[in-house]
């Protein structure tokens, strides 16, 4: 019966490629058993429930015992402490050139490469023990909360039949790993620029003795607006791990999801609108390559400006959050 198929594909789709098969016939065959001769569907519905909920039963086929965080979760860590960590691998990089272009210069070329790779070796190091600290205690916290909310299927209630997955995954509320990874890392970009490197964001000039950089922010009123901006983009990292461990909408994810956007857009709203944030010297220097009055750029700045939040908030906070309840719906 399909039924059985996707009590069994929800169990097994937890465990190693390896074991599935023969946990799979050892599953079948106890199901088996257990029904009466000539049963009815809803002997069949009884026996499942009588099993269990398939994300616990899968822990049971487990060779290994996990004890700090409980078997309702562990796949789920694992799978996310694996993005997490080749994310902090992919962006070492890119932290590491940042991080250069802001120290004092490196004269040989040789020492310069050998200073590249040793701060992207430490740079890997600590940041993969931080986020292996963070994501575990996070986990660790979720699964000793004893919330239904953190429990598979999240639905803030006790499993049931019609919570089982498919044998065939439906595409209509699936999560694909891609969105969520990508957001990752560009969050992590923008914590970092933000948070570390702010004044490298604006204008380069070449000039004879190197380049010149004419800061975008006015970086005393941007330190203002920096708290709200990180617990921002915290927030689109909480909602992006959440959408890793669910691994499709529901309820309560669109939920979070909604709120974050409209708190993020009145975060956005704020920092843009505020014409102090933008440094005065960037504006004269566009005009000045643009041999018209600086006024003008300023106007036009602040009509762009108004065209990015209103983007924003159409596509950030309305679309993205009604597409959230409609996939959650489905």
């Amino acid at each position: 019966m399909k039924i059985i198929d996707r009590y069994v594909y929800t169990v097994t789709k937890r465990l190693l490629e390896k074991d599935r098969r023969e946990v799979e016939e050892n599953l079948r065959e106890s199901i088996d058993d257990m029904l009466p001769d000539n049963y009815t569907e809803a002997d069949v519905e009884e026996t499942l429930v009588t099993l269990g909920n398939p994300a616990l039963l899968a822990e049971k086929y487990r060779d290994t015992p996990h004890s700090l965080i409980g078997p309702a979760l562990y796949n789920n860590y694992l799978s996310v402490l694996k993005i997490v960590l080749i994310v902090v691998v992919c962006s070492a990089p890119l932290m590491t050139f940042l991080s250069l272009l802001t120290a004092e210069p490196v004269e040989n070329g040789l020492n310069l490469v050998v200073t590249f790779f040793v701060q992207i070796l430490a740079f890997i190091f600590e940041a993969a023990f931080q986020a292996f600290a963070w994501v575990t205690v996070l986990f660790a916290v979720m699964d000793r909360v004893n919330s239904p909310y953190f429990r598979w299927p999240y639905t803030g209630k006790e499993w049931t039949l019609s919570d089982l997955d498919d044998t065939v995954p439906s595409k209509k509320n699936e999560i694909g790993k891609s969105d969520p990874i990508v957001s990752i890392i560009f969050t992590l970009l923008f914590i970092t620029v933000f948070g570390f490197f702010p004044q490298l964001i604006g204008g380069y000039m070449k000039l004879e003795n190197g380049w010149n950089i004419i800061p975008l922010f006015n970086l005393d009123a941007l330190r203002q607006y920096l708290p709200l901006l990180l617990v921002s983009a915290g927030l689109s990292l909480m909602v992006d791990i959440l959408k890793l461990i669910y691994q499709k909408w529901n309820r309560t994810l669109a939920i979070i999801n909604a709120a974050v956007n409209v708190f993020s857009i009145g975060v956005l709203i704020a920092f843009l609108l505020n014409r102090s944030i933008f440094n005065d010297q960037f504006h004269i220097r566009i005009a000045q390559l643009l041999e018209t009055d600086p006024a003008v750029i300023v106007k036009t700045w602040q009509w762009g400006v108004w065209g990015i939040v209103a983007v924003a908030i159409l596509f950030g906070m309305i679309v993205d959050s009604i597409s959230g309840f409609r996939k959650a719906a489905r």
